[in-house]
């Protein structure tokens, strides 16, 4: 069977290559050091769950498989991610609601199958064929301490955790595309970062959306609660009534956005 290599992209984790078999093109993710049994059996068992995902906002997973003790993950191609687009100046009310929308959907389409992604931030949203995907669902157990939520970084290590988790990085993220800035950036230790999510600070990049998109803001506002907040149980209306609100423009302030959604 005829493989052929057409790039490869690296991260801390690992690296991901984009291979051509036959007439088609396939991404395999594999981690730089070996995962040990049982993150491996964690990655085989998401990955088995990820493939009865077939949704737009969610990219397509093929299998996993053992190779030479390592463990390999294959996926469908994408793009660019958000966050490289970013990296060239691109942010702002123009592309937050898209990103809002489009993941939110992806996260919903996670937790109906009931699954959580764990690590949702603007490095794995990717943006193809005009709409963004969600990437690098395979392992709940990555974590990034700039967009966890405060519950799951008071629980660490527990790997374990529930979808408000997720729906807080998304708000989290969307704060990034609003405003360029990464969530915590003014401190320049990872511990410091952590202590400041835990304890439930928020970052100066959510103080710099004072201003901005105020229907967006809001929405990131609801995202941004805890966990106990009625967004995470009702994410489907949630969502609804965003794109209705987004589409019409009929509403630009945060406590119309809260009635709307609580009317429902």
């Amino acid at each position: 069977m005829p493989v052929r290599t057409k790039h490869a992209m690296k991260g801390k984790q690992g690296c991901v290559t984009f291979l051509t078999i036959i007439d088609s093109c396939v991404a395999r993710k594999q981690a730089h050091q070996p995962l040990g049994r049982l993150r491996s059996t964690r990655v085989r068992q998401q990955v088995a769950g990820l493939r009865r995902v077939c949704h737009p906002n969610v990219v397509e997973y093929y299998a996993c498989l053992e190779q030479h003790g390592r463990t390999h993950v294959y996926m469908e191609p994408w793009g660019e991610s958000v966050r490289s687009l970013m990296g060239t100046g691109g942010h702002g009310a123009e592309l937050v609601r898209p990103f809002l929308i489009d993941v939110l959907h992806g996260v919903q389409a996670l937790h109906e199958h009931g699954m959580t992604h764990g690590d949702i931030k603007p490095a794995n949203v990717v943006y193809q064929d005009g709409i963004h995907k969600l990437c690098d669902c395979d392992d709940p157990s990555t974590i990034t301490a700039n967009y966890m939520s405060p519950e799951r970084g008071r629980a660490w290590p527990d790997t374990s955790f529930d979808r408000s988790s997720d729906v807080y990085s998304v708000g989290m993220s969307a704060v990034e595309v609003l405003t360029g800035l990464v969530p915590y950036e003014e401190f320049d230790s990872a511990t410091l970062v952590f202590f400041q999510v835990c304890t439930g600070q928020m970052p100066r990049a959510v103080e710099a959306t004072a201003g901005l998109d105020a229907l967006a803001v809001s929405a990131i506002t609801r995202l941004l609660v805890p966990a106990h907040d009625s967004v995470t149980d009702c994410l489907p209306r949630f969502r609804a009534s965003l794109v209705q609100l987004f589409q019409t423009e009929a509403c630009q302030s945060g406590p119309h956005l809260c009635a709307t959604v609580e009317e429902e």
